[in-house]
């Protein structure tokens, strides 16, 4: 192993050094940069060795060659020890010399393109199926820019390969994400990681990813997820309008199924769309299955639609109606929705994005108004002045306030998206927002589609999902409080008000502990407040119908006012929403109405 010339076919020496090295226990050639230069020396036999002497030029050459090689070794070996002193060598190296190939070792900003290629997270062209492919690259691309910026603290080298990632990494990484993202979305980033490192390194190698969550994180979500939202419990008729407004999709039929399955199963989202008929016991009338998060065997009791069986139950009886329609128009596929599996399993986010949506559709929507003020037709419009200063007083960012200012300015002089985006140096879809922040604002209609504006306006689906989302905390997102999940509150709540106790209902649904369930039945004080409302006015409702004059509903309603004042397991604001409550159920009576 050493320095050397080489020739061409012709006899004559290449102009430049070569060199000999050993490279995963191969011997391979490699060129030099050093040119070749000056007279070679050779001996009696024409022959060139190192150890003859030359010119002045051709010994400067040849030093310098030397110089270059030296430094070739000194880098593989300090390759060698970090490889050495880097996690999984011996199992490489037991690998290296099994199968004779080297165990790759793959870059950091190499992880978005690498990991896409894995068959799971391959791109296949279709826009729904590869939205979460492409976040989950995201994710890979976010920590690679992070690892770029970040340096260990014991070594000072910032970390280029997969090898380097260790569990001070791992915990400066998940310090700053935990600060930034709700739980949710830190667990997704968690499971990507985890994911990531166990496919590309050897299986024994520690993952730590996986030991950092496990050993500092996992019992920290309160602490973590300062803003956690709970879902919402919708109410009965809430629920039903739900039903009702998939019942009437006809582009998604399947979505009416599936919100009975959710709503009457508690099942988690994931577990509704993948459900098979070999877990569906019509004769037993339960759903026995494992839970794909959890792995827990859970059973789920199905309810009887007919009034005369003595497990009728109005609400949660619509599972079995669905389930009878759904054997009735079962074809070859094995799964009880066949089109939500479909979906669920080429893209996660389409089906809760598709849930969201009808939530906020059936809990907000409206009925076009009759008499809506069309723009053109009438309407009272401001100048551009006034509707400029309309936009300076909001209390929003200045920087922002300035772009919609600008925004709209280009938007009076005629100028179209493309042109608007090009001045301000931003996209077509971030005009599009702007002007509709712009349109709430000043109440005019600025953008070509739905001409009701101003107080009869019909909103968009934008404007509905706000409505069903709640701040976090600056530098997050807005919480959704209606979703699929909303659907396994509700099951929770309706099935403790039918009488199923608290410790059953956990084996139902899954849950570890009897306090996660009831989590979910009481998140709110307005939930106790709402309980307490329906129960006395059912109590008031039953003591009517016997009671015979005025006198005694009055006393009742004065004692049912005094049973809310006194419980102590309600703060001031649930007393006062059922005492409310209870006032306006009194009815017309002037007796109850004066002694309220």
């Amino acid at each position: 192993m050493g320095i050397f010339l080489n020739k061409n076919t012709d006899g004559t020496y290449r102009r430049t050094w070569y060199a000999t090295v050993f490279r995963n226990g191969r011997k391979t050639t490699q060129p030099l940069k050093t040119p070749l230069r000056g007279r070679i020396p050779v001996d009696e036999d024409g022959k060139f060795s190192l150890a003859l002497h030359g010119s002045r030029v051709f010994e400067a050459s040849k030093a310098a060659a030397q110089q270059e090689f030296q430094s070739i070794l000194d880098a593989a070996k300090t390759v060698k020890a970090e490889e050495r002193n880097s996690p999984g060598y011996a199992l490489r190296e037991a690998y290296r010399l099994t199968t004779g190939k080297e165990f790759e070792i793959v870059a950091i900003k190499d992880l978005p393109l690498r990991n896409a290629r894995r068959p799971r997270y391959a791109l296949t062209g279709d826009a729904h199926a590869d939205r979460y492919n492409r976040s989950v690259m995201d994710i890979l691309e976010n920590f690679a820019r992070w690892c770029d910026g970040w340096k260990h603290p014991q070594t000072g080298r910032k970390p280029e390969r997969l090898s380097d990632i260790d569990r001070e990494l791992a915990s400066a990484y998940y310090e700053d994400i935990a600060a930034k993202f709700s739980w949710q979305t830190f667990r997704k980033y968690v499971f990507i990681l985890s994911s990531v490192f166990r496919y590309f390194m050897p299986s024994e190698v520690e993952n730590p990813f996986e030991k950092v969550y496990e050993d500092a994180y996992k019992g920290r979500k309160a602490p973590i997820d300062k803003t956690s939202v709970v879902h919402e419990a919708p109410s009965i008729d809430q629920m039903r309008r739900l039903w009702e407004l998939t019942r009437r999709d006809r582009r998604r039929p399947f979505l009416h199924r599936l919100a009975v399955v959710a709503a009457c199963t508690g099942m988690r989202i994931g577990d509704c769309c993948t459900l098979t008929w070999d877990k569906v016991d019509m004769l037993n009338l339960r759903i026995a299955t494992k839970t794909s998060k959890t792995g827990k065997h859970i059973a789920v009791p199905i309810f009887d639609y007919n009034p005369q069986a003595p497990d009728y139950h109005p609400v949660l009886g619509e599972l079995r109606k669905e389930l009878e329609a759904a054997l009735a128009e079962q074809d070859d596929s094995r799964y009880v929705i066949p089109e939500a599996a479909r979906i669920y399993l080429a893209d996660p986010c389409r089906i809760n994005k598709l849930g969201k949506a009808a939530f906020a559709r059936a809990l907000h929507d409206e009925d076009e108004p009759e008499e809506a003020a069309i723009v053109g037709e009438d309407a009272p419009r401001r100048t551009p002045v006034e509707n400029i200063r309309l936009i300076k007083g909001t209390e929003i960012k200045e920087t922002k306030k300035d772009r919609l200012i600008r925004t709209y300015e280009l938007h009076v002089q005629g100028k179209s998206y493309s042109q608007i985006a090009s001045k301000i140096g931003n996209t077509k879809g971030v005009v599009s927002e702007d002007l509709a922040a712009i349109e709430e604002i000043i109440g005019e209609k600025l953008r070509p589609g739905n001409p009701y504006m101003g107080a009869n306006a019909k909103p968009g689906l934008r404007t509905l999902l706000k409505k069903t989302r709640t701040e976090r905390k600056q530098g997050q997102r807005a919480a959704c409080l209606y979703g699929w999940h909303s659907c396994r509150v509700f099951f929770v709540v309706t099935a403790i008000d039918a009488g199923i106790s608290p410790d059953d209902l956990r084996l139902i649904v899954g849950h570890s502990t009897v306090r996660m369930v009831m989590h979910y039945y009481n998140p709110e004080e307005l939930a106790a407040a709402e309980k307490v409302r329906r129960q006395l006015v059912n109590r008031k409702a039953n003591v009517e119908s016997t009671a015979s004059t005025p006198g005694d509903a009055s006393a009742t309603l004065s004692a049912a006012i005094q049973a809310v004042l006194s419980s102590r397991e309600l703060t001031a604001e649930a007393k006062n929403a059922a005492v409310l409550a209870l006032t306006r159920a009194a009815g017309s009576n002037p007796e109850q109405r004066r002694l309220t």
